[in-house]
């Protein structure tokens, strides 16, 4: 079947909205993700979720306690530069924060499952 000129152009047409509403979605999720992983939640606790610390950046006060409390069913640690819990798929870990400072953190045996404590004077 030989395509007539007028087909071509309607198939060309659907090809460009596709690919643009594709490059939109694609867009809008990266977006919606890197704008859920900026906020810092304010407290102290931490739930520690199959793959997941809830939320993922919490602000405190210089002087608290953090408590990651094991909810999911897999075995999970808390890694960071200045403390680290037990291997554990139950129970708490608590750590202080005695200075002001970022704490990036993570679960040494899941790539991707990270964390982040920011502590204000």
């Amino acid at each position: 079947m030989i395509a007539r000129p007028h087909d071509r152009t309607h198939y060309s047409r659907r090809l460009v909205r596709t690919l643009l509403l594709s490059t939109m979605v694609i867009a809008l999720g990266a977006g919606c993700a890197a704008g859920r992983a900026a906020v810092a939640v304010e407290g102290t606790q931490v739930r520690v979720v199959d793959n997941d610390f809830e939320p993922s950046v919490l602000q405190v006060t210089t002087g608290d306690t953090v408590t990651w409390t094991w909810e999911g069913s897999r075995d999970h640690n808390v890694v960071g530069e200045a403390f680290q819990s037990e291997t554990q798929a139950s129970g708490t870990f608590t750590h202080t924060f005695a200075q002001p400072g970022t704490y990036p953190y993570q679960c040494a045996l899941h790539a991707g499952m990270r964390g982040e404590i920011i502590v204000a004077d």
